[in-house]
């Protein structure tokens, strides 16, 4: 029987640590622990990290968790949102082989749900242009004071991204431009936010050009306190940002069971064909229900490809959760767990 250390509390916890009690493989016999802070796990345990903020603690001192994890003979599993140490947890890639063991970070929205899509249009596209991510909260997307206080804590940072071939850095929450989702979202003011994506896909194989993160809040009430908050916060009246993380969550986070508009993450793939002719490949996930339960998703199907292959054992490493299941699988298990997937390309979307 496989061990499941699971971090964390709040909603993103309790979606992952239901689906381990209730629905968890045949196959692989899983017992679940749960734990509100890392502690040493023992050999062949999984450490599943769902805390918030996944930026609560430097990249440094994640990593070194990791480090410890993957010596103990564990493997592990994170939802980081936090680009540095998405990106950084290769430098423990050799020292994962070693052991036999793997580990994943940012199996949450970011690049968990979007990479899969991605990596497809590889085989589409000669080059690819762009990759544009959109996110808006739903009426009932239920972000709370953790999700805020994570994004939050960008807040003094500039975002570097890549626009056009040319490296950039862009303002926080700057930006504000529309971004298109399918309906009834339709298009949505967004304004830019970091993600381990903006990095990820300007290396091979991605080799986009440029990549951008666009979110939009609940309402907008929600936007106009972001605003507000952000405005007296560089007039120095606000030093710390984080402290009105529930605040802001009540005004721009949703809440459970509220009826309106879904929330959506949308995906848009822009390059050029074979026959260099333009090219656009697009996809939509959307839920009226907490967003938490589609931020674990691609989580849960990383630890069903860790404990219970269908295929091919994943190999061991430390790398940004990308390359572990494929655009279909992913979909196949979206819809099957009441998600709504839309698909579309130049023309539009498709029904």
């Amino acid at each position: 029987m496989s061990r499941v250390l699971l971090l964390g509390s709040g909603r993103l916890c309790d979606s992952l640590f239901r689906d381990l009690g209730q629905r968890a493989e045949p196959k692989a016999a899983v017992a679940v622990e749960r734990l509100p802070e890392w502690r040493a796990p023992a050999d062949g345990d999984v450490v599943l990290d769902a805390r918030r903020p996944s930026s609560g603690q430097s990249a440094a001192a994640l990593l070194e968790e990791v480090r410890q994890t993957l010596a103990a003979g564990a493997h592990w599993i994170d939802l980081s949102r936090d680009r540095e140490h998405v990106l950084g947890i290769s430098a423990l890639d050799e020292f994962a082989k070693e052991r036999g063991r793997v580990a994943l970070a940012g199996a949450g929205l970011f690049p968990g749900l979007v990479e899969p899509f991605v990596r497809a249009r590889l085989q589409d596209v000669k080059r690819v242009n762009e990759v544009l991510i959109g996110l808006a909260l739903g009426a009932g997307a239920a972000w709370d004071a953790a999700d805020f206080a994570d994004v939050l804590a960008g807040v003094d940072r500039s975002i570097a991204m890549s626009i056009g071939g040319e490296r950039t850095q862009r303002e926080f929450w700057g930006d504000t431009r529309w971004f298109e989702h399918p309906s009834p979202v339709g298009l949505r003011k967004s304004s830019n936010l970091d993600a381990p994506d903006l990095g990820l896909y300007l290396e091979r194989p991605y080799r986009s050009a440029g990549v951008r993160l666009s979110v939009a809040l609940s309402g907008g009430l929600g936007e106009r306190a972001m605003r507000l908050l952000l405005w007296l916060h560089r007039r120095g009246l606000v030093a710390d940002c984080s402290r009105h993380a529930a605040r802001l969550a009540s005004f721009g986070g949703g809440r459970a069971g509220q009826e309106g508009a879904p929330s959506s993450v949308t995906i848009a793939v822009r390059g050029i064909d074979a026959k260099s002719l333009p090219l656009e490949r697009r996809i939509s996930f959307q839920t009226s229900g907490p967003l938490a339960e589609l931020e674990a998703v691609p989580a849960r199907l990383a630890l069903r490809a860790l404990l219970a292959p269908e295929g091919e054992p994943l190999a061991p490493g430390a790398r940004a959760a990308a390359g572990v299941v494929d655009e279909h699988q992913l979909e196949s298990f979206a819809r099957a767990q009441g998600f709504t997937v839309r698909r579309g390309d130049l023309g539009g979307w498709r029904a």
